[in-house]
């Protein structure tokens, strides 16, 4: 049952609608398109919709960024994120990033939005520097990082932990990547 403030709510939104929509209909399987009264068209893919969903369930804000420049495992990743971001920003966690995407409800929208597009391995595939339980480094320079794997992890990559059916790892190992960071 609708509440009367919620009802009320839905029918100012549908009256303001129809004063500027012409027409809604898919153009595609992935896009809606809406014809409006003034004579433009807008069309707005599918998977925008759902993440604003998502953003609005977040009450409209992500709380991750990725670093611009490429940081070793012998460098403070804590300070790469405050260097770029400010002192609202620390280092990420494996726990943030899944609690967040339990929370939001989709890991699809949390890799979109950081930019890993690609699985490991493929060319233009991202990894993450991030910390686990409070530590940066696993052992010796072996820093934390996450990565994508839809599934497939190769047998020769320590994966500390998994989360959803294996599309993303917690892997340890040197070299420079870009820096995952959450707003504190």
């Amino acid at each position: 049952m609708i509440s009367k403030r919620r009802g009320f709510r839905f029918r100012f939104v549908a009256i303001v609608l129809s004063a500027v929509v012409l027409s809604v209909s898919f153009a595609a399987a992935d896009v809606i398109k809406i014809e409006l009264k003034n004579g433009k068209t807008l069309e707005i893919p599918t998977e925008d919709i759902s993440q604003m969903y998502f953003e609005k369930r977040e009450h409209g804000r992500f709380p991750f960024k990725v670093t611009e420049h490429k940081y070793s495992e012998s460098q403070n990743n804590s300070y790469a994120c405050k260097s770029e971001f400010g002192d609202a920003y620390q280092l990420a966690s494996w726990q943030d990033v899944v609690e967040h995407s339990k929370s939001s409800g989709s890991l699809d929208i949390f890799l979109k939005r950081v930019g890993m597009k690609r699985v490991y391995g493929e060319e233009g595939s991202l990894t993450l520097h991030l910390s686990n339980k409070g530590r940066e480094i696993y052992s010796g320079d072996r820093h934390y990082f996450i990565s994508r794997h839809d599934g497939r992890i190769p047998g020769n990559y320590l994966a500390h932990e998994t989360f959803e059916d294996r599309k993303i790892a917690l892997g340890s190992w040197r070299g420079s990547r870009p820096a995952l960071c959450i707003a504190k």
